[in-house]
């Protein structure tokens, strides 16, 4: 459960005695970086589940926003170096080979997150591609896409 990962914890706007000294302190956030419509279903259950933690996706403003958490397929050069505050990279994948680890810091940890879909449908993949090369569906499809030509 994404519970016991984050803290019940948000930084809030300290109130001053006057209006003017109002210091604004960022909002610890977790940034999706992906397709679209995922980002959406991950949104309702972090608001759901850790509603203190704001759910931002990657074409969202992040001013304002203290990213500690990234959920991430893959990586682009610019983008954990525009998370100073980054602690966990979560991997969206069925594993972490797809994204350049020499991108992110030491201190960040790396997280395969586990969940049955992705076990299963890696188990369904393993099997297509075994079955493919052992009945040479590869070859049989370069020949009939080439007299179809």
């Amino acid at each position: 459960c994404c519970c016991a990962i984050f803290p019940r914890r948000q930084r809030l706007t300290h109130l001053a005695a006057r209006p003017q000294e109002r210091q604004t302190i960022q909002v610890t956030a977790i940034l999706h970086v992906g397709d679209a419509e995922r980002g959406k279903h991950w949104r309702a259950v972090f608001a759901r589940e850790v509603p203190d933690i704001t759910f931002l996706t990657e074409n969202e403003p992040r001013e304002g926003h203290d990213i500690r958490y990234l959920i991430a397929w893959v990586l682009n050069e610019d983008l954990i170096s525009s998370l100073p505050h980054l602690e966990i990279l979560f991997s969206i994948g069925a594993g972490v080979d797809q994204l350049d680890l020499s991108q992110v810091p030491a201190h960040v940890r790396v997280v395969r997150m586990i969940e049955s879909g992705i076990t299963n449908t890696m188990a369904e993949y393993i099997a297509m591609a075994t079955l493919a090369a052992h009945r040479d569906l590869v070859q049989a499809e370069g020949l009939r896409a080439s007299r179809n030509r």
